[in-house]
């Protein structure tokens, strides 16, 4: 397999419209690397320049410390699984899965030994007669992976693969997926929009927007300490409530106020940044993970909680958990508690939210003001 580097890469087209703008990763042999973020957001292009299906604009991508820029796609020893599987309709699963190896003319044997050792490991022995239009949408996928499997290529790039699988599916091969990536030991680049399969199945994950990273980390790290608001937002589901207030200092201690006069404690140390960074008195944004709304009180509150009240307009109950769905401040915001607890529509809740979970976030520049 094959470490990856990308260093200030752009792509421009003739509008002069940027669909990926000074994109830099190092990627690590046997990475699993996850690019999630909205439609359009230059993820597919990027893939498809690494790829050497598209020309760079600017930057360089080196594969093993060679710089592959000028190499067209077939010399690059990369694999690519896209999103329809395009596989050869009037040709049997064994003769797609073969096609490559027969182009570069290997022998019977050779061709064979790889075929078997990727159906195997793809658990498709029993297809190889069949041609596509007798196979599910799982085995097609299946099939396309085997595909890419028996070349083994340095890198497998991975384009939104599962898209048009149904949603049970969906979850069955993001499992094979990740096991295949462990089994392989392979270096792998994996795009989708879908914030859970991203957080499932990456080593790190890119969050991209408008062709800018926004945050390149660990999965738990974006999760507990997304950079910005967009990060905040996009991962998590359903995602983080956003809540503007004021920072207030008051007898040592500092607080935000909501709009309707709530006061959110925060903790000691973070109050100790905010108000060292010039915050008192000033805007900036709370942001509370809907799980972190899950205590409905109704006896004594906790000198240790702060609370936050809104009135219940949309109650979903899942069977495991019931979101509430809040009106709070002019806004909506969502509560995932486990009990319904006799809870009715347009009853006026208080829920306790424990300050160390609150995220706060600049009010001009939308960035996480973070503990140091």
């Amino acid at each position: 397999m094959a470490d990856l580097s990308l260093r200030h890469v752009n792509k421009k087209y003739s509008s002069n419209t940027s669909a990926v703008k000074d994109f830099s990763i190092d990627i690590e042999d046997e990475e699993f690397v996850v690019l999630v973020g909205p439609s359009g957001c230059g993820k597919t292009t990027l893939l498809r320049m690494i790829a050497g299906l598209e020309d760079l604009t600017d930057g360089e991508i080196y594969i093993d410390g060679r710089r592959v820029n000028q190499l067209s796609a077939k010399d690059r020893d990369i694999a690519m699984v896209f999103q329809n599987y395009a596989l050869y309709p009037h040709m049997t699963v064994y003769d797609n899965m073969g096609f490559a190896l027969k182009l570069k003319n290997l022998k019977k044997k050779d061709i064979n030994r790889k075929i078997e050792e990727a159906a195997k490991i793809l658990g498709i022995e029993h297809l190889m007669d069949r041609r596509p239009a007798a196979l599910s949408g799982g085995e097609k996928q299946r099939v396309a992976l085997g595909r890419a499997i028996v070349r083994e290529p340095k890198i497998f790039l991975m384009d939104e693969p599962l898209a048009n699988l149904d949603v049970q599916l969906r979850g069955q091969m993001r499992i094979e997926i990740t096991k295949l990536h462990k089994t392989l030991k392979s270096t792998m680049i994996y795009v989708t929009h879908d914030q859970i399969e991203a957080m499932t199945m990456g080593d790190r994950i890119v969050v991209m927007k408008d062709g800018e990273v926004q945050q390149i980390d660990t999965p738990e790290n974006i999760y507990n300490h997304p950079a910005n608001l967009f990060v905040a937002g996009f991962i998590g589901s359903p995602q983080m409530n956003i809540l503007e207030g004021t920072v207030h200092q008051q007898n040592n201690i500092a607080v935000v106020r909501l709009i309707d006069g709530t006061e959110l404690a925060i903790e000691a140390d973070m109050a100790e940044i905010l108000l060292d960074k010039g915050y008192n008195d000033k805007n900036i944004y709370a942001g509370i993970r809907p799980e972190h709304l899950n205590a409905v009180v109704k006896s004594s509150p906790d000198k240790k909680m702060t609370y936050i009240s809104g009135e219940v307009e949309v109650i979903e109950n899942t069977g495991a958990d019931v979101y509430l769905h809040l009106k709070k401040c002019g806004i909506k915001m969502i509560a995932k508690i486990s009990k319904i607890a006799e809870i009715e529509l347009e009853d006026q809740v208080n829920i306790a939210v424990n300050p160390s979970d609150i995220h706060f976030f600049d009010e001009e520049t939308g960035e996480a003001i973070i503990k140091l």
